[in-house]
């Protein structure tokens, strides 16, 4: 019975003497891998860092928003204003702020007004915070009137500052409001001008013909 060609089996390639295979590459998709490098790096070890930086750069969004100070402000507020046995008042604060940020941002907030939007909202939470203590003190009877006068203080301290974010919001996008109405002034004016050109143009070829 003839041998059937596609059922042979062929030689398994030689190695070259010397030749190494190649190292698997790091398992950086694993997530157990990555926590026990978290957990390696956070304890300063220097080839633990130079892989997270490795890791860092092919997965940017790993960390999410541990590296957002603002961010860790956000929460630090929220743990302290909701306390650690309201996890359903600290959610509901966490979505308010991001509705917040939606209503304020709109659909396509720049940089800078992301920056002062997250400032209004960190301070809303600080001159909130500080009505609460007030209010909470006033209510147990444990507020004298030098600490009454404190606490008007901070709250007005905090007011203030949530304005000042408020106005400086406002401010920056009447500036953009300026440049973009001044942009389009000078692209009609250009354009309007490119058509006296062509016709001054037309008139001179006329002329000289």
């Amino acid at each position: 019975m003839p041998r059937n060609p596609s059922s042979s089996t062929r030689p398994a390639p030689t190695q070259r003497r010397g030749a190494h295979a190649a190292a698997p590459a790091p398992g950086l998709s694993d997530l157990d891998t990555i926590e026990k490098v978290l957990d390696r790096a956070n304890t300063g070890a220097p080839d633990a860092l130079a892989v997270l930086r490795k890791v860092l750069t092919l997965r940017p969004g790993l960390l999410g928003e541990t590296g957002d100070l603002a961010h860790v402000v956000e929460q630090s507020w929220l743990r302290l204003i909701a306390g650690s046995d309201q996890a359903v008042f600290k959610e509901a604060l966490s979505r308010h702020l991001k509705t917040m940020r939606r209503e304020l941002g709109g659909d396509d907030p720049s940089p800078l007004e992301k920056l002062l939007i997250n400032r209004i909202c960190l301070n809303w939470l600080a001159a909130h915070h500080a009505e609460c203590v007030f209010v909470q003190n006033m209510d147990n009877g444990k507020l004298s009137t030098e600490m009454a006068d404190v606490h008007q203080k901070r709250i007005g301290r905090w007011q203030r500052m949530f304005l000042s974010s408020i106005r400086a919001l406002a401010t920056l996008r009447a500036m953009q409001q300026r440049v973009t109405i001044t942009a389009v002034t000078v692209a009609h004016t250009q354009g309007a001008d490119g058509h006296l050109l062509d016709a001054a143009r037309v008139e001179t070829n006329a002329l000289g013909a």
